[in-house]
């Protein structure tokens, strides 16, 4: 007598929810991670949100903090993996920054997590290209773009595709691999605009040939010239209309003035009718800042994995955004160790060097480091900036290596001893877990305009309030967040048993002080040294750093909580009063200071207490 059929249970919420979380830890065993109860328990509480979020459909944008290599991007397989094994039609809609992560993620859930091709799609505009190399120029990827398929169950797309009208897209749920960025900001710099307008309105006004729309572009231009003249620090200007279409204007602008200038980014931005704000303060001269908001408020149902939210301040403006805090470290750093040393090592400085053929320091001591390390059996992965122009960073630093060896480099470079990762690529890719060794050959800072911008966008706000302290304190934290997302690319991603795996971070720059002081509250139990003995850079200690010593010296001998300014700079005489103000400027700006315990109320400085 054969067997009675019985129809198939349909999986509960709870189904999908434990099946998750124990695919989530076989994923992070498999690869050598040893994972802690308490790392345990806030992946299942995340996966529970996801899950719930789901069924409830309470419209939440809801931020994940857990820390790099905590299992948050681990926690998407084993998610998209259980919907899949129980035979779940939940649509699931991925967004990351870098097409090569999704790729990546594409191969993942396919070839090692068994969900079938035909539900996977991947979006993207890039050139397929099987021989991928991440140091190219990004536009090419290692998988092909989906985009003439219909879209499958499970979505891949960049955070770009997503701000392009792809927010439309169907969906459960909405996992956003990262910050959440709200808005898109747009910087047209003033002196390049104005040089351009001058450009366009002398070669106009001298051709007796000039076409009609030329000559009504160049009036244009000049009612524009005095807007700009009479416009004050952080207002909106008030620009008169273009004269003519848009495809017209630029078509006449570009007659004249190449395609990509900041004149055409103006005449796009004036047609849009979007607010312009001059921006007249900060380090890289006057611009104009607008912005576009690319998550419409409409688009819900969003988990956001962001390690660095907590420690970013441009996140703070995102109203909409509610973090969901899990109280208490899971990840210790103390197997970490940070070398630092005060060096110039920004990317203008970097590349106009380069450029030049000029012999830079940076980039010997880095292929000493290098070598050193190599030699000592570490492998090594070496942050530096994208090709410009006649400067190649890699093969700068390669010939440093190969000057100093004597030989060639690639006996060096086998066996993945050797890795070379761009500015750009510091949230993209995890295939360098194996390298215990992180060095930056240059560090990069976004200009304070393009920051401004960011936070204008955050908000969704173009006259809000900004100070020049406030805007100090985003940069240095968008500047603090990349160097944490690059270091984490290396070995000590990994966790066991709550520990990061060791590694050793060089990290060169102006303002290392004020990075370790950041850094180590991003990354609680780091240890941070001085880069003892370099042979190519030389130690200089300018009148600011001295000044900064001597203010934290006289506040450590003060009894009281309160303190006027004048009062510090009186008990630290030899500078001017200028170093004076910047540098306790410098010192009040530096975030989550390790050293520096006080804050500004008026005009005094008050003593934060020590649970704060």
């Amino acid at each position: 007598m054969g067997g009675r059929l019985t129809k198939k249970k349909p999986s509960t919420d709870d189904d999908v929810w434990f099946k998750s979380h124990d695919n989530t830890i076989a994923i992070l065993k498999k690869h050598g991670n040893v994972v802690s109860g308490n790392q345990s328990r806030h992946l299942h509480n995340m996966l529970g949100s996801f899950v719930y979020t789901i069924a409830k459909k309470e419209n939440k944008r809801q931020v994940f903090t857990l820390p790099c290599g905590a299992g948050k991007t681990t926690a998407i397989r084993g998610f998209c993996k259980a919907i899949h094994d129980l035979g779940r039609s939940d649509k699931i809609v991925i967004c990351a920054e870098k097409i090569e992560g999704l790729c990546s993620l594409k191969r993942d859930l396919i070839d090692k997590d068994g969900i079938s091709e035909d539900k996977v799609s991947l979006i993207h505009s890039y050139t397929h290209v099987t021989d991928f190399d991440p140091s190219s120029k990004d536009s090419t990827a290692s998988e092909p773009s989906d985009h003439n398929e219909p879209l499958r169950q499970f979505v891949l797309l960049s955070h770009s595709k997503l701000q392009q009208g792809f927010d439309k897209l169907d969906h459960d749920l909405l996992i956003h691999d990262e910050a959440l960025l709200l808005g898109a900001a747009n910087t047209v710099t003033r002196k390049a605009l104005s040089g351009e307008i001058g450009m366009f309105r002398g070669v106009v006004d001298v051709d007796e040939r000039a076409t009609t729309s030329q000559n009504m572009v160049s009036a244009w231009l000049s009612d524009v010239l005095q807007v700009l003249k009479q416009a004050e620090d952080g207002c909106v200007l008030s620009l008169p209309s273009l004269p003519m279409s848009i495809s017209e204007a630029k078509k006449t602008v570009r007659s004249i003035v190449k395609a990509d200038s900041e004149l055409t980014k103006f005449l796009a931005a004036v047609h849009e009718q979007a607010d312009i704000r001059i921006m007249k303060e900060g380090n890289q001269g006057s611009c104009l800042v607008n912005f576009q908001q690319t998550i419409p408020d409409h688009l819900n149902d969003i988990a956001v994995l962001d390690a660095t939210f907590s420690n970013r301040e441009l996140m703070v403006y995102g109203k909409s955004l509610k973090a969901i805090e899990f109280g208490d470290n899971i990840k210790n750093h103390s197997k970490v160790t940070i070398h630092t040393f005060k060096a110039r090592a920004g990317r203008q400085y970097v590349l106009k060097q380069l450029a030049n053929k000029r012999d830079l320091n940076l980039f010997a001591e880095v292929a000493d480091i290098i070598i050193t390390n190599l030699k000592a059996g570490k492998k090594v992965l070496c942050f530096t900036f994208k090709d410009a122009g006649e400067a190649k960073p890699i093969m700068s630093l390669n010939a440093h290596i190969e000057a100093q060896l004597g030989h060639n480099i690639d006996q060096l470079q086998s066996h993945n001893n050797l890795s070379y990762l761009t500015w750009g690529y510091e949230t993209a890719l995890n295939n360098y877990s194996h390298c215990d060794v992180v060095i930056f050959a240059g560090m990069m800072t976004l200009p304070h305009a393009a920051v401004a911008g960011r936070v204008f966008a955050q908000a969704g706000d173009i006259n809000m309030e900004l100070n020049q302290e406030d805007l100090d304190r985003v940069v240095h934290t968008e500047k603090t967040h990349a160097i944490y997302q690059a270091l984490n690319r290396g070995s000590c991603r990994g966790m066991v048993n709550g520990e990061a795996k060791e590694m050793d971070v060089y990290l060169f720059s102006d303002d290392h002080m004020e990075l370790r002081q950041t850094l180590g509250e991003m990354m609680p139990g780091v240890v941070f040294k001085d880069y003892p003995n370099p042979k190519h850079l030389t130690l200089k200690i300018t009148k600011k750093d001295l000044c900064k010593e001597a203010i934290i010296k006289f506040l450590d001998n003060f009894d009281g909580d309160k303190i006027s300014s004048q009062r510090i700079f009186e008990g630290c005489p030899g500078f001017t009063q200028r170093t004076k103000q910047e540098a306790l400027k410098d010192l009040l700006s530096a975030r989550g200071d390790l050293v520096f315990i006080w804050e500004r109320v008026g005009r005094s400085l008050i003593r934060v207490p020590e649970e704060q």
